[in-house]
This record gives structure tokens, sequence and C-alpha cells, in this order.
């Protein structure tokens, strides 16, 4: 099972979960913090660290900060497609 395979739907399968398991021991033991979130098609994603920090900042102030960190336009999209399913999950 690959991460892509990791929806809503199968979380609760025993091969979802070894996958997620696998998948947030190897990003603690790279960076020591790991997010996850479920995006607007389902699917388990990574979130970078310090992106979930920027939600909570107006979304320009939260460009502008990502833009100081050396963003590119395709990490930004990601981060604002990110962004726009949390706040869709928060309701």
């Amino acid at each position: 099972m690959s991460v892509d395979d990791l929806t809503k739907e199968r979380l609760p399968t025993p091969e979802a979960l070894l996958t997620l398991g696998a998948l947030v021991v190897r990003g603690l033991q790279e960076k020591g913090v790991i997010t996850l979130f479920i995006n607007l098609h389902d699917v388990v994603e990574l979130c970078p660290p310090g992106e979930i920090e920027m939600d909570g900042l107006p979304e320009n102030a939260a460009i502008t900060a990502l833009l100081e960190k050396g963003y590119t336009d395709k990490q930004l999209v990601g981060y604002l497609k990110g962004r726009e399913a949390r706040e869709a999950r928060r309701g």
C-alpha cells in the first residue's frame, strides 16, 4: 500500500494502519515532528513542518511568510490546497 492509497475510507484497514504507522515513524525520525491531514479528495496527506502554523494567519500574510522562506509557486499552490482542505474539515 502506498501513501496515495491512504484514503479516509481505507484508514481502518490493517494495511492502511501499517502504512500510516510506517509513514509517521519515518517522519518522526527524519524531522522530529509530523502533521497529517485528509485533503479534499479524502486522501491522507503530509503537511510540511511549519505550514500548519501558517493556517492561523490571514492568507495573504501566510503567503508572504512562505515566500520569505523561499517557497516556489508549486509549493505555495500545495500549501493553499492543504489550507483549504484543513479549513473545510474544521467546518
